[in-house]
């Protein structure tokens, strides 16, 4: 199973996604954000400890290192069969409802959402995605922090971040404007802004 996020442009050809095999304890592939192409020194440090409360019991019987890399779970694949046989919803479903009567990784921690939890279940079960299958940060400001030349060879672009480019001066809107489609009744106009 594919998963992509909907803040994202996709330029590549997701056959090749769907072609990725698994061994061993790997269960889905995901974009670190240690070797990433995507510089998150602007937002949050590249660390399981920047999501997760170690200091949680249930988190600390799980032996998880810290320092560990963590991944985006913006854009991942799966693989289903696995998925199935480890009963992986139930396992982020305990931990989604864990986090409502203990800090896990609380609401804002990390972003909160699906990523904590995310995170725990495929910790050490997972491979890296290739990063041109997942150059993010695109959303996280205003500036440009990649060459045209990059992006054009990028596979898929996230504008992850608070920053999109429907909405706000999110950088490299034009390369969002090239895939808009307008609404042929008129009833839906992008809520952008103007700026002067």
């Amino acid at each position: 199973m594919l998963y992509i996020d909907d803040d994202v442009i996709v330029q590549g050809d997701v056959v090749e996604l769907f072609r990725l095999s698994f061994a061993g304890n790997d269960l889905a592939s995901f974009a670190d954000d240690c070797h990433s192409s995507s510089d998150r020194s602007d937002h949050l440090q590249a660390a399981y400890s920047n999501y997760i409360n170690f200091r949680n019991r249930k988190v600390k019987a799980l032996h998880m290192e810290r320092h560990a890399c963590s991944f985006n779970t913006g854009v991942y694949v799966v693989d289903m069969t696995s998925w199935r046989r480890e009963n992986l919803t139930a396992q982020l479903v305990y931990w989604m409802q864990l986090n409502t009567k203990e800090n896990v990784y609380g609401n804002e921690k990390g972003g909160g959402g699906s990523q904590p939890p995310m995170m725990i279940v495929f910790y050490r079960r997972h491979r890296v995605l290739d990063p041109m299958w997942h150059v993010r940060s695109l959303g996280a400001s205003a500036g440009k922090r990649y060459t045209d030349g990059f992006l054009a060879a990028a596979k898929l672009l996230h504008w992850n971040g608070p920053l999109k480019p429907w909405t706000a001066r999110a950088s490299y809107q034009d390369i969002w404007d090239k895939y808009f489609v307008p609404d042929p009744t008129n009833k839906f106009q992008l809520p952008r802004r103007r700026w002067s």
